[in-house]
């Protein structure tokens, strides 16, 4: 009887420990570097290598953080939960949408919560940042507005009800912690009639704003949607403006 000899593949595993996660370095490059295998979402197994890192710690952790979101552990840390929420929604919203989203993110949660354990984030920890969000200023020096926190902690709220409903999370800490940063004040302002009126007498009939502002008062479209409008929206015949798309100023 032949005896056949052969060297096993590497283990699939996302558990945090090194024996299943080896680091490679490249004599030539000086840098380290991780290859391993995977299984994707359709249960393909894959080999995934990435290098050019400098510590061999730097290796290890970027393939734990891969491992991790791929499996949807949901004790990986809290940046790589944002990085697939922010992923999802890039897919599903508008592009402007989608940077609001990240610069939120960017700016008063991530650095609060950057390194932590999306599972270990607690109601405590939530009321805590809100503590510190109400202390915090904007880009003119003054304390951010109840309706602009509210838009911080939705954003917030948002990103544990899709780890509730895609990666296991037992549950939204945000709703435990309650909202600490003032409700949101929402007042209409809005010219009558008259009002209206009185500024649309100041433009000549031939000016293009003229016409402008009046379909931005008798339709309420949004000044982006106008802006957007081309003639093949617009069914004179029937009286009819076809809003489907909507302008604006990406990053300059």
């Amino acid at each position: 009887m032949n005896i056949l000899s052969f060297t096993p593949m590497p283990p699939i595993s996302t558990e945090r420990n090194d024996k299943f996660m080896p680091a490679y370095y490249n004599e030539e490059s000086k840098k380290w570097y991780c290859k391993f295998y995977y299984k994707d979402w359709q249960g393909n197994r894959k080999q995934k290598k990435k290098s050019g890192f400098e510590r061999k710690k730097d290796a290890l952790e970027w393939e734990r953080s891969f491992l991790d979101k791929l499996s949807g552990s949901p004790d990986m840390a809290f940046s790589d939960m944002v990085e697939l929420y922010l992923e999802d929604k890039k897919k599903h919203v508008k592009l402007k949408t989608y940077l609001n989203h990240k610069d939120l993110f960017r700016l008063w949660i991530l650095p609060y919560f950057k390194d932590k354990a999306i599972n270990d984030i607690t109601a405590i920890d939530i009321r805590q940042w809100e503590a510190t969000l109400k202390e915090s200023t904007g880009k003119k020096g003054t304390l951010l507005s109840s309706s602009y926190m509210n838009n911080i902690l939705a954003k917030f709220s948002g990103l544990f009800n899709f780890a509730v409903r895609f990666y296991g999370l037992p549950s939204n800490p945000c709703k435990l912690a309650g909202n600490l940063v003032g409700k949101m004040q929402k007042s209409l302002n809005f010219w009558t009639k008259e009002e209206f009126d009185c500024f649309i007498s100041t433009f000549d009939k031939s000016d293009p704003f003229y016409a402008a502002f009046l379909t931005l008062y008798y339709t309420g479209m949004r000044i982006g949607e106008l802006q957007a409008l081309t003639l093949a929206d617009l069914d004179l015949e029937n009286g009819i403006i076809h809003i489907n798309k909507t302008y604006a100023i990406i990053s300059g």
